[in-house]
């Protein structure tokens, strides 16, 4: 290959396979999580990270915290961000409708894992605030995980069941991008989230 890259991550496999097992005139890594919030192996990283070409991260402050940790990689690290196709979106987003009711209010959504670091566990508490409020609101929750039974639970201990709902997973989730008011990302840490350039495509 001309090009080999350790794409997904942290596994430590993948960087050993791409180095070791794959013939190929560059070989890069690329980084797009957060180093200080997801198992990273330090030791793994000073012993074989050298021997890449480039390393890539997918954001400045990531670049800044693997260089704090390993400075002897810095000139090797490159800020490379997630590619999103605005053309490829904006076409999946007419397939088919999100919404098929006459409702007037807000639609706040959220796209991702439900899990721990993506933070829809958070979401019932803000959402019974803005109901208390008199805020005329649903949410949404597109993506499915560990936590669904958790957030089901506390939408039922708040009678939230006509405000917040669980989606599930969509391959295509564009269609509520383009048709919610309102995109909230409650992520306790990210790398660089993808949902949030999609999000800023379509002006949310």
């Amino acid at each position: 290959y001309d090009l080999a890259v350790a794409y997904a991550g942290p596994m430590d496999l993948i960087s050993y396979f791409i180095l070791n097992k794959v013939r190929a005139k560059k070989r890069a890594q690329w980084i797009h999580f957060d180093i200080e919030k997801i198992g990273f192996n330090i030791n793994f990283a000073k012993r074989y990270y050298k021997y890449f070409d480039n390393i890539f991260i997918v954001s400045n402050e990531a670049r800044a915290q693997l260089i704090k940790k390993i400075p002897q990689l810095k000139s090797k690290c490159k800020v490379f961000k997630n590619v999103v196709s605005e053309a490829e979106l904006i076409k999946k987003s007419k397939e088919y409708n999100a919404f098929n009711d006459k409702y007037d209010g807000t639609r706040i959504l959220t796209v991702g894992r439900l899990t721990e670091q993506k933070g829809q566990d958070i979401i019932p508490n803000v959402l019974k605030r803005l109901i208390d409020e008199k805020i005329n609101v649903k949410w949404y929750c597109v993506g499915e995980g560990n936590l669904e039974k958790k957030i089901a639970l506390k939408i039922k201990e708040n009678k939230l069941d006509k405000h917040l709902f669980l989606v599930g997973k969509k391959l295509n989730p564009y269609p509520y991008f383009n048709e919610c008011d309102l995109y909230v990302q409650p992520s306790r840490y990210e790398g660089f989230c993808i949902t949030l350039t999609e999000a800023k495509i379509f002006k949310k």
